[in-house]
C-alpha cells in the first residue's frame, strides 16, 4: 500500500479516477507553486537584509531535506534506504544545482528589481524554456496559438518591467 501511495504521488494521473480531475490536480498544484514562490524568495529577500543570505539557504535546505526524506520514508515501499539510494542516477545533481540557483539567485534579483519584476522575468524565461524543453524532450512543436499566448506573456513582462 505504501509504494502504491509513493506512486501516486509521484504520478497524479495514476491515482485519479478520470483524466478531468487529474488535470484540476495538476492546475491546483502548479497555481500552489506560483503562490510558493513569490512567498518563499520575498521570505528570503527580507531574511538577506537581517541574516547573511548562505545561512538563510542553509537552515531552509536542511529543513527542505527534512521533509523530503520524511516525504519518502512514509511513502517508500520495503527495502533498504542504502540500497535505494545506490539505485538513484547521478542526474539527481541537476535539479538540485537548479533548485540552488533558483533559491539563491531570486532573493538577489528581488532586492535589486522588486517581487513584480523579479517573477514575471521568471515567468517569461520559464515559458520560452517550457516551449522549447517540449519540442526537444517530448516531440511537441508549439502551436500556433501557444506561440501567441507565449508573445502575450512576453509582452506583459516588457510592460511590467518597464512599468
Amino acid at each position: 500500500a505504501a509504494r502504491d501511495r509513493g506512486a501516486r504521488l509521484a504520478d497524479p494521473a495514476r491515482g485519479a479516477a478520470g483524466g478531468g480531475v487529474a488535470v484540476l490536480i495538476a492546475a491546483l498544484l502548479a497555481l500552489l507553486v506560483g503562490l510558493s514562490i513569490v512567498a518563499q524568495n520575498g521570505a528570503n529577500a527580507q531574511l538577506a537584509q537581517r541574516s547573511s543570505l548562505w545561512l538563510v539557504l542553509l537552515i531552509g535546505n536542511l529543513a527542505a531535506a527534512g521533509l523530503a526524506l520524511l516525504a519518502h520514508l512514509l511513502t517508500r515501499g520495503s527495502g533498504g534506504l542504502w540500497q535505494e539510494l545506490s539505485r538513484v542516477p547521478r542526474l539527481v545533481a541537476v535539479p538540485s544545482v537548479c533548485g540552488f540557483i533558483i533559491v539563491a539567485a531570486m532573493p538577489l534579483a528581488i532586492a535589486r528589481i522588486g517581487v513584480a519584476r523579479a517573477v514575471v522575468l521568471v515567468i517569461a524565461c520559464q515559458l520560452l524554456a517550457g516551449l522549447a524543453w517540449d519540442r526537444i524532450f517530448g516531440g511537441q512543436s508549439p502551436t500556433p496559438l501557444r506561440l501567441c499566448g507565449a508573445l502575450l506573456v512576453l509582452l506583459g513582462a516588457l510592460l511590467v518591467t518597464r512599468g
